[in-house]
């Protein structure tokens, strides 16, 4: 019954336009600068386009005109889409999920599986390793009371282990990243990987082929 009304809302609430990871994006600058790639990102005034193996950061105030997939769009949709997608970090930052540094997420994963996800307030990751840690070691127990022994209950156990470092993997990473977000640390290795380049404004040559 609420299939129709809420589609409504979500066609009100996100534009057509909206900027998304598949949009190629060819930004003409003010001076005459051009640069062009695939959208990354758009926060804190710069939008970030991928290209030539790195990331570049383009200061919003200096873009006179975007094509957008091989054609124009309006100046004014780009600066409305940034704003909302500030709006929404914005609204991220006052109000983040939980933070735990990742030390903590690991500790609490590895002594009680899905342990350190519950301090980052992620319900379904606790319950689904919460879960599985409990059907390991109750196979364990099993075997060594009932079953076919310790021939059975080391490996289960070896098993449960193994799980119980991935699950703190997985919840390191993820608290790492909104820390990042937050300006708490820098940014993972990994998410660091592509060389980022500043445009300024007063640059006239172009960057990238025509």
């Amino acid at each position: 019954m609420w299939t129709l009304p809420l589609a409504a809302a979500l066609a009100v609430v996100t534009p057509a336009y909206a900027l998304t990871g598949n949009d190629y994006l060819y930004l003409t600058l003010a001076d005459g600068l051009r640069v062009k790639g695939w959208y990354y990102d758009a926060k804190d005034g710069l939008l970030t386009v991928s290209g030539d193996g790195r990331l570049i950061d383009v200061p919003v105030p200096a873009i006179a005109g975007v094509v957008k997939n091989g054609q124009s769009w309006p100046l004014s949709e780009l600066l409305a889409d940034v704003s909302r997608l500030q709006a929404t970090e914005d609204a991220w930052r006052a109000d983040p999920p939980p933070h735990p540094p990742g030390w903590v997420v690991a500790t609490g994963d590895v002594v009680c599986c899905g342990l350190g996800h519950a301090a980052m307030g992620d319900k379904k990751g606790f319950a689904v390793y919460a879960i599985a840690d409990v059907v390991f070691l109750g196979t364990a127990t099993w075997a060594v009371l009932d079953g076919p022994g310790w021939g059975l209950a080391v490996p289960v156990v070896g098993l449960d282990l193994l799980f119980r470092g991935y699950a703190a993997g997985e919840g390191v990473r993820e608290t790492q990243r909104r820390r990042a977000r937050l300006g708490l640390r820098k940014p993972r290795r990994a998410e660091a990987a592509l060389p980022r380049t500043s445009v300024s404004p007063g640059l006239t040559e172009s960057i990238g082929d025509e």
